[in-house]
């Protein structure tokens, strides 16, 4: 019976993987490109799609908007009315130094979080859509490592209460080896119980994939 319990817990708690990767923006549409997609008014085109010519020497300040800037649509982008040039209010600051809610980053799950050297991760990323900035609106960041294989603290902290004797909080958190020797030494009459309780309680045990717990 602890046999057959052994091998069916994994997969009986295998944790759903949380997305970690970054999906398109569906509410913010790419620029109009081609001739199936309706073209809009080249006045309400973003920043994205625009072309600004910003003076350095009039006013431009890091963090200032600067008013009435020439602006005129990307060669490629197909809209409709005048098409400049168009006078828009351009904060002088580049891209890169967009705050975090304006711009969008690959994310990566091949990080590991707790490993001191690889805790963070060059990555690539993108200003929004209707961010104003100067200079690419691509560019490389340092990212933390902090994503999620879908285990929870929570249901870890609950596996070492109910039945950790018998090693559910280690299957759970895919260390089968540690599990299967808390199965078979009864959690060490209760002492690794105990140490597995607090260690899972502090942080110090973590998934088997180096993830952060999911929320």
């Amino acid at each position: 019976a602890s046999l057959l319990l052994a091998l069916l817990l994994p997969q009986l708690l295998a944790p759903v993987a949380s997305g970690s990767e970054s999906e398109p923006d569906a509410a913010s549409p790419p620029c109009p490109q081609t001739a199936d997609q309706p073209p809009p008014p080249c006045d309400r085109l973003p920043f994205a799609c625009l072309s600004c010519r910003v003076n350095a020497t009039a006013g431009c300040r890091l963090g200032a908007a600067v008013p009435a800037v020439p602006c005129e649509p990307l060669p490629d982008v197909n809209c409709t009315g005048d098409r400049g040039p168009l006078p828009r209010t351009v904060v002088c600051r580049y891209c890169h130094q967009l705050p975090p809610e304006l711009y969008t980053c690959d994310k990566r799950a091949t990080c590991k979080v707790r490993d001191p050297v690889f805790r963070h991760y060059e990555t690539n990323c993108t200003a929004a859509l209707n961010a104003s900035c100067i200079g690419r609106r691509s560019f490389r960041r340092m990212l933390r490592c902090d994503w999620s294989g879908g285990y929870k603290w929570s249901v870890s902290m609950w596996c070492t209460a109910l039945l950790g004797g018998f090693g559910l909080d280690r299957f759970y958190l895919g260390q089968w080896r540690e599990g299967l020797g808390k199965l078979f030494s009864f959690g060490g009459f209760g002492v690794w119980s105990l140490v597995d309780a607090i260690l899972i309680a502090v942080g110090y045990i973590s998934p088997i994939d180096e993830s952060v717990y999911a929320p």
